[in-house]
């Protein structure tokens, strides 16, 4: 038996059920996912279509199949079907991923705390007579920060892209979903929306401090939703 499934808008298919199951074991899809087969008049949660097949077995060939329904008109699965991930597990995931950002650029400011000590951060301090070797530290040192930093970032998004995660969701057993169906986010979603969209609120002075308090505060809703959620329409859940 060959499904077709609705994936983040559009239809996918046709797929079997080894590797529509396969997807349900990565989180790609949930049990709420809209599904088709051939035998069935309109789309259904996953769940049912995958039960369906197993109680009624196999249907003949002789039947014919019923035309695909318009794929645009059919009802999107209700949302919340899923177990959300608890506010501690979210607040380790953070804490993680900050800390191995500060471990990546790390090499970087003990080169430059060792060769300018803590003037190296301010530059009315810096010496404009100083000696070629502390300069050359001084670049070494940025460098490797901005080295880090993108290494990180590259890791980071990969993980977004494929899993919807990032390191310290990955090892939380947390995924970021579409609050609608509970499906894997792209990366639209998971990391333009959420991160560089709501990081350029963010920084604008004043405002940004009372947004990134009043995002941090809504995860105390009933939803578990900060704020950054609810602009993205993703929810976070937790993977079985």
């Amino acid at each position: 038996m060959e499904y077709h499934i609705e994936r983040n808008g559009s239809q996918s298919g046709p797929h079997s059920e080894e590797e529509v199951r396969s997807l349900l074991v990565r989180g790609e899809i949930s049990e709420n996912t809209l599904a088709w087969c051939s035998g069935m008049a309109n789309w259904r949660p996953l769940r049912e279509v995958l039960a369906a097949n197993q109680s009624s077995s196999q249907l003949t060939q002789s039947v014919p199949a019923l035309p695909k329904p318009d794929f645009a008109q059919q009802p999107t699965a209700s949302p919340q079907n899923y177990p959300l991930a608890s506010r501690m597990s979210r607040l380790l995931a953070m804490s993680i991923d900050h800390l191995l950002l500060l471990v990546c650029m790390l090499p970087g400011f003990i080169l430059l705390a060792i060769k300018m000590g803590a003037s190296c951060f301010d530059f009315a301090d810096i010496d404009p007579e100083m000696s070629e070797d502390v300069m050359f530290a001084l670049i070494a040192g940025f460098a490797l920060m901005f080295f880090g930093f993108i290494v990180y970032m590259v890791v980071q998004i990969y993980l977004l892209y494929k899993r919807a995660q990032t390191l310290g969701k990955k090892w939380m057993g947390i995924q970021i979903v579409m609050h609608s169906n509970g499906e894997k986010a792209g990366l639209v979603n998971s990391f333009l929306i959420r991160s560089i969209v709501v990081g350029m609120i963010t920084s604008i002075p004043y405002i940004g401090m009372l947004f990134g308090l009043v995002d941090i505060c809504f995860i105390f809703r009933e939803d578990k939703r900060c704020l950054h959620d609810l602009i993205a329409s993703t929810s976070v859940r937790k993977l079985a």
